[in-house]
């Protein structure tokens, strides 16, 4: 039964914290404190599903449930914000040009906008339980719009990463997690869906781990 999952997932996002709340202290790059955020933002969700069946179907459950879907929609889209920072830390000069960065911004939020819209404001709650999980789902469509175009960057950004600083583990994770993606959906498995989630951010964990490193190795040369 799923129950038995969500408490693992619940401490694998505890662990992913204390090791980015680390680098969100020591690191001076935007793009560190969104995957920070992001992260809180998966543990709050997993905590939602795991005591959802405690809770019971009722108004507290739904809210909970509308704040979930409320962060995906306004955090899922600094994704694109993660992908520009690994950009900059690879040391690409044409990223540093302000056509990119305008580029990056109004990409940012018109992929909100629509997310606000299409994954928050015009749904219907709808409760159902499955596999020992009580649950409100968006009935209208499950499928979260914030997700796709928020993932694009990233995917462009995993191949860039690859070829300057041959770190392949941010491309192949992108594709892992697009796979188990598509089959948690088209299986409507829920809880690969929230498995699949935690991968990605510790695949992002580890690449942010990499540029920790490689920036430790540049201060020292400079210094």
């Amino acid at each position: 039964m799923d129950i038995l999952l969500y408490p693992l997932f619940v401490l694998g996002c505890m662990v992913l914290f204390f090791c980015c709340f680390r680098f969100f202290q020591e690191s001076p790059f935007w793009g560190t404190a969104w995957v920070f955020f992001l992260i809180i933002a998966l543990a709050y969700d997993n905590l939602v599903l795991l005591c959802g069946r405690w809770i019971g179907f009722g108004e507290t459950l739904e809210m909970l449930s509308m704040i979930r879907y409320l962060l995906h929609v306004l955090l899922i889209p600094t994704l694109t914000f993660v992908s520009l920072d690994f950009l900059r830390r690879t040391g690409a000069r044409w990223v540093e040009s302000v056509a990119i960065k305008i580029l990056f911004n109004l990409y940012t939020f018109i992929v909100t906008i629509i997310g606000v819209f299409h994954d928050f404001l015009w749904v219907h709650m709808e409760a159902i339980s499955i596999n020992g999980i009580d649950r409100y789902i968006i009935s209208e469509s499950p499928f979260s719009i914030s997700m796709l175009f928020a993932f694009v960057p990233m995917i462009f950004t995993s191949v860039v990463v690859w070829k300057r600083m041959q770190w392949s583990i941010l491309f192949f994770g992108c594709l892992f997690v697009s796979l188990l993606g598509a089959i948690a959906f088209f299986a409507e498995y829920y809880a690969l869906g929230s498995f699949t989630e935690l991968i990605f951010m510790s695949v992002l964990v580890l690449t942010e781990y990499r540029f920790k490193q490689e920036d430790f190795t540049s201060n020292l040369f400079e210094a």
